[in-house]
Parts: C-alpha cells; sequence; structure tokens
C-alpha cells in the first residue's frame, strides 16, 4: 500500500454497475489506478482494484436494521482516518461517490467543498437513479442516528437535500451513467459510458426464465407486498416456461417470493452479478420487478427478452407514487407487463399459492 500522499483520486462504489462505469471513466480520463484511494462502500471484488493505491474492504454483506450497524464500526472508524490524512494531503484532484446519505460521501462532498479545484462525479449505481428517491424513501431512524455517529467517528455530515444520489448537489461536477433517458440529474453534468454489447458462449433458450430476484419486499407493507408476490408468481408459473431458474440478490432477500421460488427451482449464479452470468446464459427469457439487471443485461445482451413486473403497482406500494422508472425500462427495450392486467390470475386457486 502506498502512502496518502501518492493519491490524487477518492472513489467510493459500491456495487458492479458502479464500479465497471468508475473503471471505464478512469481509463478514458486517463487517471492511473496508482493514484486511486478506493473505499468499497459494499463487498465487491473485481481484479482492476487490487492496482489501487490504498483499498478500503467493506467487512460483509450490509444489515438494514439498526443495531446490525455495529459490527461495521471499525470499517467506518478507518475510512474516518483515511479520509482526514487524504485531506491534510491536499494532494486530491477527483472524488467519485454514489449518493449523498452514506456517511463517507457526505465527508467526501464537505471535502470538495473546501476544496474547489476537486472534480467531484456522482457514479450511477443502478435503478435508482433513474427514480425520484429522496429521504422519504429511507427508514426514519437512518436521518436521526446518522449526525451523532459522524461526530462520534470524526465525519463532517448534513442531512441529504434532494435526490439521494447527489447528482443535484450544487458540488457535484458530474453524474456517470451507462443510460442518459430517465436519469435524474442535470442534463449538462451527465456523462455516457455505454455497456458495450457482447457475444454469448451459448445460445439462450426463451422458453427458460431467469428470475432476477430484489428487495423491493423492504419497501412495501407486509400485506401489500404479499398482495404482490401473489401476482407475481401466478403469473410466471402460468407463463408456460419449459424452465424456471432463480438469481438471489446479492445483498438483499426476497421474502415470499425468494421462498417461494426457492422451494420449487433451481437456483444458479452464486456469487456472480448478473453482468458477469451474461456470456453464459441458458435463459432467454430474464424475469424480475424494479430489477436493474433487467436493464444491463438487455444492453449488453439485446437478443435477450427482458420483462419487468408489476410496475404500475410497485410504483405505487414501493416508491411513492413515483412511476419514473418505466422511462429507463422502455428506452433500453425492458418489456413492461402490469400487475393491473394479470389480477384475474391472483385470486381462486392461486390465492393460496405460498
Amino acid at each position: 500500500m502506498k502512502s496518502v500522499r501518492d493519491v490524487t483520486t477518492v472513489v467510493a462504489i459500491n456495487n458492479a454497475i458502479s464500479a465497471e462505469l468508475a473503471r471505464q471513466d478512469l481509463l478514458v480520463r486517463e487517471i492511473p489506478l496508482s493514484s486511486v484511494a478506493l473505499i468499497l462502500l459494499r463487498d465487491i471484488s473485481e481484479p482492476w482494484m487490487e492496482q489501487c493505491a490504498v483499498m478500503l474492504r467493506y467487512p460483509g454483506p450490509p444489515v438494514a436494521g439498526f443495531f446490525g450497524q455495529w459490527r461495521f464500526l471499525d470499517f467506518y472508524q478507518s475510512a474516518a482516518r483515511l479520509l482526514r490524512d487524504l485531506e491534510k494531503s491536499s494532494c486530491v484532484r477527483e472524488i467519485f461517490l454514489v449518493t449523498n446519505e452514506n456517511l463517507i460521501a457526505a465527508h467526501l462532498l464537505s471535502m470538495a467543498k473546501n476544496h474547489p479545484s476537486i472534480t467531484v462525479t456522482v457514479v450511477a449505481e443502478g435503478i435508482m437513479n433513474f427514480q425520484e428517491i429522496g429521504i422519504a424513501n429511507r427508514a426514519r431512524w437512518r436521518w436521526r442516528v446518522k449526525p451523532v455517529i459522524a461526530r462520534l467517528l470524526g465525519f463532517r455530515y448534513r442531512k441529504p437535500d434532494g435526490h439521494l444520489s447527489g447528482a443535484f448537489e450544487p458540488r457535484v461536477n458530474r453524474v456517470l451513467s451507462f443510460s442518459r433517458e430517465g436519469l435524474k440529474a442535470p442534463r449538462e453534468k451527465i456523462v455516457v459510458r455505454p455497456f458495450r454489447p457482447l457475444r454469448p458462449v451459448r445460445q439462450s433458450d426463451p422458453r427458460v426464465a431467469l428470475v432476477m430476484l430484489t428487495g423491493l419486499n423492504q419497501l412495501m407493507e407486509p400485506t401489500s407486498f404479499e398482495f404482490f408476490a401473489r401476482a407475481f408468481l401466478a403469473w410466471i408459473e402460468d407463463a408456460g416456461f419449459r424452465k424456471i431458474q432463480v438469481k438471489k440478490h446479492p445483498r438483499s432477500s426476497g421474502g415470499l417470493i425468494e421462498e417461494f421460488l426457492l422451494e420449487r427451482y433451481e437456483e444458479v449464479g452464486g456469487g456472480l452479478t448478473a453482468e458477469e452470468m451474461a456470456a453464459d446464459l441458458e435463459a432467454g427469457t430474464i424475469v424480475g420487478t424494479c430489477s436493474t439487471a433487467l436493464v444491463t443485461l438487455k444492453i449488453i445482451r439485446p437478443d435477450l427478452t427482458c420483462i419487468d413486473f408489476g410496475s404500475d403497482y410497485y410504483s405505487q406500494h414501493a416508491y411513492r407514487g413515483d412511476n419514473s422508472v418505466k422511462t429507463l425500462l422502455s428506452a433500453t427495450g425492458v418489456t413492461l407487463v402490469q400487475m393491473s392486467a394479470s389480477q384475474p390470475n391472483i385470486q381462486g386457486e392461486n390465492e393460496t399459492a405460498l
């Protein structure tokens, strides 16, 4: 590990999408990895990361609840020390971050405010960058606890204002994404680094469906999600697929949908991202509910049929009526199946499917 005085760029990313966008941008702009301090906000790993001057790894799967956050205390203490050392060195010229709500990202924005020469780039992490996601979409305890924890750890923190990606922050210069369509960001800030189509190693069968699970259950009231889950599962089973496969979300449980599908069908892609699986998919039809993987897979594998189920319902019950995600899904060629058209199938014999 090199000295912080060798660091001119700080990159704080959280998943495969933000990692790939950051990697591309660093390469195109000829920013050497040997000058990068990499802070991983989730447990991800790619070969290029080992070339960075400094790397701080997230210690395991994330936890949603308040009390589960204590296991990450050492990580945040280390991050706070690193950022203070970097600020003292006065060498940082570039900052990449994925939100303005994280303790680390908030401190980085504060650093940039105090040093006008620093260029700040928000890196799209996924579908949330194409939705109206604000403080109302997060658990209330976060906004009460974060200022206290920040002071204890030595971070500078303020409650986010506006979109939680930080794209509209005055101090943000650039917003890096794989798509311009529907992106929540000032148009003049947007920089697109498109994902390139790849050639599959085998032909995928459209009669085989791969269900990409999400953590949508964590954003709905239990009764609303159960109603939605029954409709989704009924639609999948009535669709006539020859075979159904299931891909778990890498960081979230899919609740009732996950429990039901994994009892009946084959799990695939353990330990892999959707993009890492893309070249060697048996399934030619990808199904999900508000899943970024539907978009990225359709971009890099245009031959696939990607289907999003129930945006009419989940937009109301998980995202406070915001249906702007449909812009991105439609623009990238994802097929939208509305839950309202499927509701006759979720009564009667299918009502006990779970």
